[in-house]
């Protein structure tokens, strides 16, 4: 037995364990799901190397369990050996490394003319170094599921399918269940039969590094260590809204329920959707059963997202493109607000962007630009928001090369793996500085007027929904809030499509701006624009691992800036616009 200290949190990388309906009991535990975390600087990005295969490491046995007078199969033996039809039906070449010892040669006499490909496990994951090395050799990943988990319907996802999206690989595995998080066909690939799974190969293989850049960023968005870590530790040390049983009432501030419960009523189930971030079920009497998404905010931006919703907004004739503040409240040491919204739901941009959902957000962005733009509200937005303009760019490529000069006088020397990383972002951020007058340039001629800016246009932070006059765009999370030019946001959120998408969303952009009279620079300017928001952006990230360094030492400064690193070479490989792949207006 595993000797743990006393605890009364629990916590699993099942998605559905503990939820209603599950088929398989939970020990009459109050489950908190976490993602599977995966240490990102340690595994970059990186093009096949090696032969064009799509693997795995596996475990071939695993023997049964019994519940309920079932039995259930713990072996991948079974699994795989009912696709062991699948590399007649598919050019793309699998692999398997499979731990076989004296069974090695039964299997592979089984296997082998099929049209498989098998590996000792041990020769190529006897080290981290080695199993790394393997897994970032590969082309992709394709890989079957415990016959338990698949039966059991536990939205199970490996560790090591993570490791491959996270090196760039498009993995093809077996579906284990419903999931809020895994696609089914979109960098990740869940099959449930033999022809799903040659279709997902081939899919695939047919937008291959379009499919290699969303497996990146599925990890990114929702497995990435730091953040799954983080928000672990936040919740184990939250107790009031984090350690309680869906089913139980929930001990949030006095004033905030007071202001959401409509008489006699009560609180249903808290889903943490994000850090900092629940959708809380209420009982209310009269008004029914309805759910609110709450946000636990520092006070600082809790007063500048309260002004987004009840006068910035407002003001621009905008008040209903965000989601409605419907109640505030501090928690008893003044040191946290809870803000409760209504609940727009799981529909984000993210989640569907088909071109219609992209274009009424694409208007709604348009709007927002065009009526903020000299608007009488700007002076109050700057006097609570950022300045996200040029001199963004300039304050945090001058702050990240102090912090990197005093890096280097501590002769604070980073581990092998990042050997370098400090001088070679040193000498990047010295190029920026004196590119800096030619960039001030193009903005002084292309960059437009200030305006309203949302700060952090990623596509999960849209939501659209049908409406009787049509798609209706709506945006959340305006912490970021802040006044500068269009470009700032029009990068951020061209920067979450693939390239080849890009064009059309930023004519559709032109087009929707135009009637306000604006009329977008050449698209060589343009790419000036939105790569000095990027650049400026990744400037930014640098200062804050750096000082962590120089204050404490920090064991995640230098992978931190080997990450930043990784992004400004990948903004050089693919900028935000493709100069040569489209017509300047």
């Amino acid at each position: 037995a595993v000797d743990l200290a006393p605890h009364d949190i629990y916590f699993t990388i099942g998605e559905t364990v503990g939820q209603p309906g599950a088929p398989f009991p939970d020990g009459g535990r109050a489950w908190l799901y976490t993602p599977p975390p995966i240490f990102l600087p340690e595994w970059p990005a990186l093009p096949p190397s090696g032969p064009g295969r799509y693997t795995t490491v596996a475990h071939w046995w695993g023997g049964t369990f019994e519940y309920n007078g079932t039995t259930f199969c713990n072996e991948k033996r079974v699994s795989f050996l009912e696709y062991l039809d699948l590399p007649t039906r598919t050019p793309v070449p699998l692999e398997l490394a499979v731990c076989l010892a004296e069974h090695y040669d039964e299997y592979r006499q089984l296997m082998e003319p099929k049209g498989w490909t098998l590996r000792e496990a041990w020769d190529v994951s006897a080290t981290p170094e080695a199993y790394r090395t393997y897994v970032q050799q590969s082309r992709g990943e394709f890989s079957c599921a415990k016959p338990a988990y698949v039966t059991l319907q536990t939205a199970w996802v490996s560790d090591r399918t993570l490791c491959y999206l996270a090196s760039g690989k498009p993995a093809v595995v077996q579906h284990t269940g419903p999931s809020r998080l895994l696609p089914e066909a979109e960098g990740l690939f869940r099959f449930r039969t033999l022809e799903e799974a040659t279709a997902a190969l081939t899919s695939a293989e047919a937008d291959y590094e379009r499919h290699a850049a969303l497996a990146r960023a599925l990890v990114q968005e929702h497995f990435d260590a730091r953040r799954v870590v983080g928000n672990v530790l936040e919740r184990a040390l939250e107790p009031r809204v984090s350690a309680v049983r869906e089913t139980k009432e929930v001990d949030l501030p006095r004033g905030l329920l007071a202001q959401l419960l409509d008489g006699p009523g009560g609180v249903g189930r808290v889903q943490r959707l994000k850090q900092r971030v629940y959708r809380l079920e209420l009982t209310s009497g009269p008004a029914g059963h309805r759910s609110v998404v709450l946000k636990r905010l520092e006070p600082g931006v809790a007063e500048r997202v309260r002004l987004v919703a009840e006068r910035w907004l407002p003001a621009l004739g905008l008040g209903d493109r965000c989601p409605r503040l419907l109640a505030v409240a501090a928690d008893a040491a003044g040191a946290t607000s809870w803000h409760a919204y209504e609940d727009l739901g799981d529909e984000t941009l993210a989640s569907d962007p088909t071109r219609e959902r992209v274009t009424a957000t694409v208007d709604l962005i348009a709007q927002l630009h065009t009526r903020g733009a000299r608007h009488a509200v700007l002076p109050d937005v700057r006097r609570y928001g950022g300045a996200l303009g040029f001199s963004y760019f300039t304050a945090n490529v001058h702050d990240a090369i102090a912090a990197l000069e005093a890096l280097v006088a501590a002769a604070i020397e980073p581990p092998p793996e990042q050997a370098g990383v400090t001088e070679r972002l040193l000498e990047r951020l010295v190029g920026l500085r004196a590119d800096a007058a030619r960039r001030a340039q193009v903005f002084e001629q292309a960059g437009g007027p200030d305006t309203l800016l949302h700060g952090d246009l990623w596509t999960i932070n849209a939501f659209v929904a049908p409406t009787a006059g049509g798609l209706r765009a709506q945006l959340v999370d305006w912490d970021r809030v802040g006044v500068g030019p269009f470009s700032y946001d029009l990068s951020a959120f061209l920067l979450r499509f693939p390239p080849e998408e890009r064009a059309w969303i930023l004519e559709r952009y032109r087009e929707a701006v135009a009637p306000a009279g604006w009329r977008l620079a050449a698209v060589p300017e343009l790419t000036d624009l939105f790569d000095t928001a990027e650049r400026g952006r990744y400037a930014n990230r640098i200062i804050w691992p750096a000082l962590a360094l120089l204050s404490e030492r920090a064991a995640w400064g230098f992978p931190e800036l080997a990450e930043v690193e990784r992004w400004f070479r990948a903004l050089d490989q693919s900028p935000v616009l493709d100069v040569g792949a489209l017509t300047p207006c």
